[in-house]
């Protein structure tokens, strides 16, 4: 989850938000398998926290029955692969991530296990044979084979929520704003409006992940690494 009223870096360090950005801007991730127009369900961490709170003033005071469903999902907001990748992209070109190994310039996203497979080999595997072969000549242990090999059991547990689409009832997430009054809903929002996802993704350059202290070499080692 991220946030609506967002500051600079802010982000789950271990989200999967964070994580896919990290893997696209260290050129480890070329590959995924996933339909591109699912919406991916990125719902900001601030309004399912006011969600929360709402929900337990309202349930307490007789407005909503116990148990209360709410369905904390991204109406009329759709976040699909094919627009949050280009702006991943984007971002880690204009500011590179600390360790690296390879430029992204490209990610492929397929629907097709068989398209997958043919892709990895060429844009995961083969790479990887490589650079192990690197490291052995090195007298280093190999590991981005291996590396890989986890990738793909991840992203196969991952492969059912990008590949299908499903549809949330969203009628009393929404109903949310009416339970309070007018100046409370607006500061405890629920109202996904004022989210632009453009406009984060451009604030992550200060996030955890691009302390380059966590890089043994410098920023100029590093792009000169991967441009070579």
């Amino acid at each position: 989850m991220v946030a609506l009223n967002f500051f600079q870096g802010y982000a789950e360090v271990y989200s999967s938000m964070a994580q896919l950005i990290i893997a696209i801007g260290k050129g480890f991730l070329k590959v995924i398998l996933a339909n591109p127009d699912v919406n991916l369900e990125i719902i900001p961490a601030d309004v399912v926290a006011n969600a929360h709170i709402i929900a337990a003033y309202s349930v307490a005071n007789g407005r909503y029955s116990s148990p209360l469903v709410l369905n904390c999902a991204p109406y009329d907001l759709p976040i699909r692969l094919t627009n949050l990748v280009p702006m991943l992209l984007k971002l880690v070109n204009k500011y590179p991530v600390p360790n690296g190994f390879r430029y992204s310039n490209n990610v492929w996203i397929v629907d097709s296990k068989t398209d997958k497979t043919l892709l990895s080999i060429f844009e995961h595997y083969l790479p990887a044979a490589g650079m192990d072969l690197m490291l052995i000549l090195q007298g280093k242990k190999p590991k981005l084979f291996s590396l890989y090999r986890f990738l793909d059991r991840v992203m196969d547990v991952s492969a059912p929520f990008l590949s299908r689409q499903v549809e949330f009832s969203t009628e009393n997430f929404r109903d949310l704003k009416n339970a309070v009054s007018p100046e409370k809903a607006e500061e405890l929002y629920t109202d996904l409006g004022g989210f632009n996802m453009e406009e984060f993704v451009d604030q992550l350059s200060g996030a955890p992940q691009y302390d380059w202290t966590l890089d043994k070499k410098t920023k100029a080692q590093r792009l000169k690494l991967i441009n070579r």
